[in-house]
């Protein structure tokens, strides 16, 4: 689907949506709907700085400087778990002890090996991700990678699960991005929510059954072979948004 400027919005601009406090953040660009605009969040986040691991997160939350943009989409049926999301981080002067330095070089490695989803399937890997999440992937799927002119990344289709017996629902399902600036010093990370007719609305829609965990993998295998378009938002047109960041020289 191509863009036409008549329909959308320039958020980050001469202010966007946030006070700023981080100067090199604060210029970075998206071309996102004008239907985002209406509950958009548009926050910037403070360096954490190293921080001892908590009993109550498997992960590190040494997180660095970041803008956060955050916007609920109007969706039939059951509400969404998550808004969609658009996070930079910042890399300046971090060391190579903060966490998200592993992750940059893990993405880094993924799209120089440009692994299909049946190809990780049959390794039994996952892509990077960063944030990380306290779950697996029941759908690593629809796998894209993408160059652009400010910098290269990874889209690809994610549903979580911390069980057995879940399956691939139009309430869960999202398209994920992970995504590094040519000059290293900008990571992204996004995630929209997605819809698809293939799908049930939502897990209580699917019946409960010995072969749910085999059905919920041909479901997934399934979902690879859809055209982009018959994603709601189309996933192309999703890709051509994060194609638009413009960044700071």
């Amino acid at each position: 689907m191509k863009l036409k400027p008549s329909t959308l919005l320039l958020c980050g601009l001469l202010g966007g949506c946030a006070t700023p406090a981080n100067p090199y953040l604060q210029q970075v660009s998206i071309v996102l709907p004008p239907e985002s605009q209406k509950n958009m969040s548009d926050r910037l986040e403070a360096d954490r700085g190293p921080q001892p691991r908590s009993a109550d997160s498997p992960f590190n939350t040494d997180f660095p400087a970041s803008r956060v943009l955050t916007w609920h989409q109007p969706a039939a049926g059951s509400p969404r778990l998550m808004p969609n999301a658009v996070r930079y981080y910042d890399l300046t002067g971090l060391s190579e002890d903060r966490s998200i330095i592993p992750a940059v070089k893990r993405l880094e490695k993924a799209i120089r090996e440009r692994k299909s989803a049946s190809r990780l399937r049959a390794l039994d890997q996952d892509l990077p991700l960063y944030p990380p999440q306290n779950a697996g992937f029941l759908v690593q799927d629809k796998i894209s990678y993408e160059p652009f002119e400010w910098g290269s990344g990874v889209f690809f289709l994610a549903q979580f699960t911390q069980s057995r017996g879940m399956f691939p629902n139009n309430r869960e399902l999202t398209y994920q991005f992970q995504g590094i600036s040519k000059d290293r010093r900008l990571f992204v990370c996004a995630m929209f929510n997605v819809t698809n007719p293939v799908l049930p609305s939502s897990l209580e829609a699917v019946p409960q059954t010995d072969t749910i965990d085999d059905d919920a993998e041909e479901m997934a295998k399934q979902l690879d072979r859809q055209p982009d378009s018959s994603f709601i938002p189309d996933l192309g047109t999703i890709r051509s948004w994060v194609g638009s960041i413009k960044i700071p020289r």
